[in-house]
C-alpha cells in the first residue's frame, strides 16, 4: 500500500492569506445577512472559527473588515465585466447589450447595494475610512474611463464629454439609479443603455421605440 502523500506545510504567509481569504468570505455572509451595524467581529470570528485575535491581525477593525469585503465583491465584478465586455461583439450595440445585462444584474444586487449604502453612511464621520472610499471610487472611475476611451477609438463614436467626464458622470447615474432601484425595482436597466447611447451620439437601431 502506497505511502499517503506529505502534505506540504503552508508558510506563514500562505497561512495568513489563507485565514484572511477564509474571514473575508464569512464577512461577507454576515454582512449581508445582519447589516453593517448588525454584525460584529466576534461573530465573524466565530462564524470562521478564529479568534478575535485572528480578526484583528488581518483587519485594524469591522470597518476595515467591511471596506475589504466591499472592495472584494465590486472590483471582483468589475474584472468580470471587463472581460465580457471585450469579448462582446464589434458593433456599439453588440457591447450596449453586455451593458444592459450587467447593469440589470448589478441593480438586483439590492444587498449588496445596501450593504455598501449603510457602510458610506455609518463610516462617514471617521476621516481615513471617506479617503479610502473616495480612492476606490477613483479607481473604479479610472477603470471606467480606460474602457470609455478604448470604446470611443475601436468604434469610432463621438461622445458629448471628455472620456475621462463621461466616466465620472456614468459612474454617477450608475450610482443614482441603484438606489432608486432600491425604492422602485420596475425601473428598467435599459433606462441606463439609453443614456449611453445618448452620451455616445449613438442612434437607436431602425425599427426600435423608446
Amino acid at each position: 500500500m502506497p505511502d499517503p502523500p506529505v502534505r506540504k506545510r503552508l508558510t506563514r504567509q500562505e497561512s495568513q492569506a489563507r485565514t484572511r481569504e477564509l474571514l473575508l468570505e464569512v464577512a461577507a455572509t454576515e454582512f449581508l445577512a445582519h447589516g453593517y451595524s448588525g454584525t460584529s467581529l466576534e461573530r465573524v470570528a466565530e462564524a470562521a472559527g478564529f479568534s478575535k485575535g485572528a480578526v484583528y491581525g488581518n483587519f485594524a477593525g469591522k470597518e476595515e473588515l467591511c471596506l475589504a469585503v466591499l472592495e472584494n465583491h465590486f472590483f471582483g465584478q468589475l474584472q468580470i465585466f471587463v472581460a465580457d465586455f471585450a469579448a462582446g461583439g464589434d458593433t456599439i450595440e453588440d457591447r450596449l447589450a453586455v451593458l444592459e445585462r450587467w447593469w440589470d444584474i448589478l441593480l438586483a444586487d439590492d444587498e449588496w447595494q445596501l450593504l455598501a449604502m449603510e457602510f458610506a453612511v455609518q463610516t462617514r464621520r471617521n476621516p481615513k475610512i471617506q479617503e479610502q472610499l473616495a480612492q476606490r471610487e477613483k479607481m473604479v472611475r479610472t477603470a471606467v474611463t480606460a474602457l470609455l476611451s478604448q470604446q470611443i477609438r475601436q468604434l469610432g463614436v463621438t461622445p458629448v464629454l471628455p472620456p475621462d467626464q463621461l466616466g465620472i458622470v456614468l459612474v454617477a447615474v450608475v450610482g443614482g439609479i441603484a438606489v432608486q432601484r432600491l425604492v422602485d425595482p420596475s425601473i428598467p436597466a435599459s433606462l441606463l443603455t439609453d443614456a449611453v447611447r445618448a452620451l455616445f451620439r449613438a442612434p437607436r437601431p431602425e425599427g426600435e421605440s423608446s
